[in-house]
């Protein structure tokens, strides 16, 4: 990994839901670069500042893009040093979803044998050459991985400054739909918060992250400040969460089965 990147980890693991995500923070350099590679779960990627090149592409400030399971994306090269959020999380086939400690630990393990890493890239003891997340999700799982037929044959990347702020039945309270996709019913959406306003938990059927971004809220007693995540759990009816400074939250919602 580049020098200068650093992240903030954020992860839950539901087992009575049978759903887990892990999620990152990260403060990248230029030159972060990641191998042409696909992962057996979903993963979201918004880029708050600083730019990144996928596939000789570039994106910056307000791009989202939606890696879905199964489908090759990359190579990636951060082009420009800046802030994103990266959250993974398991997709319509419900592969075996890894936690960051149980990667890490993996990891350990691994290197103890003799593989090292470098630049995404796991090179075992007798040189073979193998991308990194399917080397620890192996060793980790104790068997070969199985990626699912791509249900999209490439990333969606989504402009979101291109959707406008629509207001919603809650007074101080704005929202930008920006994608639903797939049997999963995964809903995308930003969300901003006017100082002073509240907003409840959706209480939905499925499964809710949510990720703030810039400024503040404050929800079941406990300051969230950028940057953090809350979850809410099938059928979760929580604490409301409250603005005292303008926030915006990424929410993505899961309303498909979870097991």
């Amino acid at each position: 990994m580049s020098s200068g990147y650093r992240r903030q980890s954020f992860e839950t693991h539901d087992p009575e839901a049978g759903f887990g995500f892990r999620a990152t923070y990260s403060t990248f350099p230029t030159g972060v670069y990641s191998p042409r590679h696909r992962h057996n779960f979903d993963q979201i990627r918004l880029i708050l500042d600083g730019a990144w090149e996928y596939a000789r592409r570039r994106y910056g400030a307000g791009w989202l893009g939606f890696f879905p399971e199964g489908a090759f994306y990359g190579p990636a090269r951060s082009i420009e040093p800046g802030h994103h959020w990266v959250i993974q999380f398991p997709g319509p086939s419900r592969a075996p979803f890894v936690s960051r400690a149980e990667e890490r630990q993996a990891q350990r393990e691994m290197v103890e044998s003799g593989a090292t890493f470098r630049e995404g890239i796991c090179i075992w003891p007798d040189g073979r050459k193998q991308d990194g997340g399917e080397a620890l999700w192996e060793f980790w799982a104790g068997c070969r991985i199985s990626y699912p037929r791509p249900r999209y044959a490439d990333p969606l990347w989504i402009d979101t400054a291109a959707h406008e702020w629509r207001s919603t039945p809650i007074e101080g309270v704005s929202a930008k739909l920006l994608a639903k996709l797939g049997e999963n019913g995964l809903t995308i959406s930003l969300i901003r918060l006017a100082p002073g306003a509240s907003m409840a938990s959706p209480g939905s059927d499925g499964i809710v992250m949510r990720f703030v971004c810039e400024g503040e809220i404050e929800c079941g007693g406990h300051s969230y400040p950028a940057p953090s995540s809350l979850y809410d759990p099938p059928g979760a009816v929580g604490e409301a969460a409250y603005a005292r400074r303008d926030a915006t939250l990424l929410s993505l919602q899961v309303s498909g089965p979870t097991r």
